[in-house]
């Protein structure tokens, strides 16, 4: 290679009212940016290399950039690499003397960002032929026919290392006139999805390639880890089918089951995308309707309600009875083009009417699902006036998860009630003995 590191020997900023002081040699706008470029005569008749930065819509404040190497600089052209930073090519000629024709030295690659900074340089002891810029790369032909590219980072490579798949959009910078599939553009911005054959012009140069370009698939609704709930509607670019039919903008997709989009884009362009839209599941055991959750545990019978085009309970057709059976169940719903979906719930055994430690007369409860009374299976409404102890011991699963114990005996009186009664009666006694003793005295 030809390049090889050099020191500047000079390199001032200042300021300038505008552009004029600049004898312009050519120009580039990077949309509000504008970039002169050329040479500047100074009042002792020195040239220098100049670039002017300006804010077409003065967002910002001007650069101005002065190159000077004790001879006469001269900046000939200005390469895009990307991030607002550019490559300036300066030929740089010795001054002989009385300033008379300049000789030749080399010419010199600078790097520089919009403010001015120099990030960079190498040099170049062969004046090029031509130079081109697009794709972020200065493009450079040699006097021997060789064409090198320039990356961003001032590295010489023999080829322009490109991606040939997009998402969403591509774009890029070039110098010239661009053809995207042989149609003349004026700009090189592509947002529909397709394959697309490239071409930048630039007088003799030439510069084709192809990319492709996938679009941007939105799914918009619920969204349950890699699925989707309640429904959803599609939005991209390109023509979208759904499970091999045409779907027009804001359709809504309601039916759960497994879907294929489909996006045709230019040139036989095919995208396709898979989702899977799941059931919408409820259930209630009173009445009110409630979102059924993976794992459910309820206490009575229960019905299950969805919108899935069928459903399954333990492998039987179910059509949203009510579920009475205590124990581990399991409900499939299924969807279009072979989606099912497995959730599970319990059901539990259980009482009511009669309460851990509890005392009775006599008492009347219910067993949903099955009991062991003192050791016997019971289930129903069960009635109980017979004095004793009582252990229930709720059933689930073939296991006992709680035991209920409870007393029944008569309801003996208060010790408060019997002194109550003893007071009475003896009351009762005096009153006799006094009627009598009174009797007996009369009769006297």
């Amino acid at each position: 290679m030809r390049f090889f590191l050099v020191l500047l020997s000079i390199l001032s900023f200042g300021s300038i009212n505008n552009e004029t002081d600049i004898m312009e040699v050519g120009q580039y706008q990077n949309g509000d940016i504008v970039i002169t470029y050329g040479q500047t005569i100074q009042d002792d008749g020195d040239i220098d290399g100049a670039i002017y930065f300006e804010n077409i819509n003065k967002e910002m404040e001007c650069s101005y950039i002065e190159y000077d190497d004790l001879g006469t600089e001269r900046f000939i052209y200005l390469a895009d690499v990307g991030n607002q930073e550019y490559i300036a090519i300066c030929e740089r000629y010795y001054n002989s003397d009385g300033y008379q024709l300049p000789v030749f030295k080399d010419v010199i690659l600078i790097k520089y960002d919009i403010k001015g900074n120099r990030l960079g340089y190498i040099n170049y002891n062969v004046a090029p032929i031509s130079y081109n810029n697009h794709n972020n790369y200065l493009v450079i032909r040699n006097s021997d026919g060789v064409i090198e590219y320039i990356n961003s980072n001032l590295e010489i490579t023999s080829f322009i290392n490109l991606d040939d798949a997009y998402i969403g959009t591509y774009q890029d910078q070039y110098q010239g006139v661009v053809y995207i599939n042989e149609m003349l553009e004026e700009e090189l911005y592509i947002d529909y999805p397709g394959y697309y054959d490239i071409r930048i012009v630039n007088e003799n140069y030439e510069y084709e390639y192809t990319v492709a370009v996938s679009p941007i698939v939105e799914i918009r609704g619920t969204q349950f880890e890699d699925m989707y709930l309640d429904g959803v509607t599609i939005f991209s670019l390109g023509e979208i089918y759904i499970n091999g039919s045409l779907y027009f903008d804001d359709e809504y997709i309601m039916t759960p089951g497994n879907y294929t989009i489909t996006i045709y884009g230019l040139n036989d362009y095919i995208y396709q995308k898979e989702f899977t839209l799941l059931p919408s599941i409820t259930y209630n055991t009173t009445g009110e309707i409630i979102d059924f959750i993976d794992g459910l545990i309820v206490n009575e019978p229960v019905k299950i309600y969805s919108n899935g085009i069928s459903m399954f309970l333990n492998g039987e057709p179910y059509y949203s009875e009510r579920i009475t059976e205590p124990g581990i169940h399991e409900i499939t719903i299924y969807g279009i083009n072979g989606m099912q979906y497995t959730l599970s719930f319990i059901i539990m055994s259980s009482v009511t009417g009669v309460v851990d430690g509890g005392v009775y007369e006599s008492v009347n409860f219910t067993v949903y699902g099955e009991c062991l009374l003192n050791g016997e299976v019971v289930t129903g409404d069960i009635f109980l006036d017979k004095e004793g102890n009582y252990k229930l011991e709720i059933i689930d699963n073939n296991e006992i998860y709680e035991m209920i114990t409870f007393d029944i005996e008569s309801i003996s009186v208060s010790k408060e009630d019997s002194i109550r009664k003893d007071i009475n009666f003896n009351y009762v006694i005096l009153v006799f003995i006094a009627v009598g003793g009174y009797l007996i005295l009369r009769k006297k």
